[in-house]
């Protein structure tokens, strides 16, 4: 599920309709009082939807969640509130080139760092290999081979993602590697 400041500038209408709604005395992001709440909108993936149970369970800092939509997309939308100047420094959604901005659901309840998920799910895997053969070659080549597909797809991700992860936590410094010729590569 994605995530992004709901503005006037998007949906004019529709944003101060639900702002009425959540009964919100919110600052613009960037002014400096503290404990300014920010109205944030939850967009769901294309062909996705969610109850409105399942996100309110998803503990994500948002509070006073409603449902509505937006162009007749199902969107959510809540209060933040932070102490922070801007609300995506206390919420600390996830960005990289195989996602656009999200949040990531706390793992036992507190673990959001995509560095490690990305650690536990290898090992994960590396647990199946070894210790789970039978599983593993009905992944391979079996009944389960569908499971196979998205595991493929997975480790490409990994591959793309976290050599560069590691290294900026090594050095302390952001990387941009693109191949040359690419769109996203520098002029």
């Amino acid at each position: 599920m994605s995530v992004s400041y709901a503005n006037e500038l998007s949906y004019p209408q529709e944003i101060a309709e639900i702002r009425r709604q959540l009964d919100v005395d919110t600052q613009m992001p960037g002014d400096d009082a503290a404990n300014t709440s920010t109205n944030l909108m939850l967009i769901p993936e294309d062909g996705v939807t969610y109850s409105i149970e399942e996100v309110r369970a998803l503990k994500l800092g948002i509070e006073n969640i409603i449902e509505t939509k937006i162009q007749n997309e199902q969107v959510f939308m809540g209060k933040h509130k932070h102490a922070t100047k801007f609300w995506h420094e206390s919420l600390k959604p996830y960005k990289s080139q195989m996602s656009g901005m999200s949040l990531i659901e706390p793992l036992w309840g507190h673990l959001r760092d995509p560095y490690f998920i990305h650690i536990l799910i290898l090992y994960g895997l590396s647990i199946a290999v070894r210790y789970l053969p039978d599983v593993w070659h009905e992944i391979v080549s079996g009944r389960l081979d569908a499971l196979r597909s998205l595991i493929d797809f997975y480790l490409n991700v990994v591959d793309a993602l976290v050599p560069g992860n590691a290294l900026e936590r090594i050095t302390g410094e952001s990387f941009l590697i693109e191949q040359s010729g690419s769109i996203f590569a520098p002029i």
